[in-house]
């Protein structure tokens, strides 16, 4: 089973359009040297979902949001064993242990931070001042088109959404009773999956709307036996560009997540 993505960034569709041409790639493998020692490698990590902060050693940027992305990411996910968060320094010309460690002790970051990581600029197509999101299945999920300040949050959804569908796909969530994962890919084009739990055998209705609520499509109406289902949509090519809501209707409530469609 494989993780699904959430929405990319709910307030700007231009922004989940600059993204789309990486996101959902499988993503490159990198290695840099680690502060305290060894090497930092996307590779040890697989398996989990992976959050990157790429940073300018002395980016005042980057200095004014590091503290969010340890209280607000680390500290809420650091303790759960499919997720891992990193920085990765790539002002290269001025990467050292001094400069990398004086970003650490200003930020209170914990998680590990790489030194001359420059090469991920090119290798991503990013700068520093940015986030990666990398799922557990080594796709990448994520990736800033803006500044962290105005991206974390974005982020932080893709985070959740990644280890919650983990949790289910483990069933580590036996108590739940129901739930609706966001689709995959998100944004998404032609097409979409969606995952659902439900508690017991019973009547399901999976739709879509618009941003005005005109459902636009119903992906299931019908019985369910108790368990996790997937839905695909293919989507009807006059659809146009916007923000579309999933509905799950059961006769214990409703959920619905929010996803994006692009060109």
């Amino acid at each position: 089973m494989r993780p699904l993505a959430t929405l990319l960034l709910l307030l700007s569709l231009s922004f989940a359009t600059a993204d789309a041409q990486t996101v959902g790639q499988a993503a490159p493998d990198f290695a840099f040297p680690k502060l305290g020692g060894g090497q930092l490698k996307l590779a040890d990590y697989q398996g989990k979902v992976v959050f990157v902060f790429l940073f300018g050693n002395t980016c005042p940027f980057c200095l004014s949001v590091g503290p969010r992305t340890e209280i607000e990411v680390n500290a809420v996910h650091g303790s759960n064993p499919s997720f891992q968060a990193i920085g990765l320094d790539l002002w290269t010309s001025s990467s050292s242990t001094a400069t990398v460690t004086s970003f650490k002790n200003q930020t209170g970051v914990s998680y590990p931070l790489g030194l001359q990581a420059g090469s991920m600029a090119q290798l991503y197509g990013t700068t520093y001042d940015r986030l990666l999101v990398i799922g557990a299945d080594g796709v990448l999920r994520f990736k800033s088109s803006s500044n962290v300040s105005s991206s974390l949050d974005a982020a932080k959804e893709v985070v959740a959404d990644l280890l919650a569908v983990i949790a289910l796909d483990n069933e580590e969530q036996p108590s739940v009773d129901f739930s609706l994962a966001s689709g995959y890919p998100n944004p998404f084009s032609t097409g979409l999956e969606i995952a659902f739990q439900t508690p017991g055998p019973g009547p399901v209705r999976l739709s879509i709307h618009d941003l005005l609520g005109r459902e636009v499509a119903v992906l299931f109406d019908g019985l369910l036996p108790a368990g996790i289902h997937r839905v695909s949509w293919s989507v009807d090519g006059n659809l146009p560009p916007g923000v579309y809501t999933s509905v799950l209707a059961t006769p214990r409530g409703r959920a619905t997540r929010t996803q994006v469609r692009i060109r």
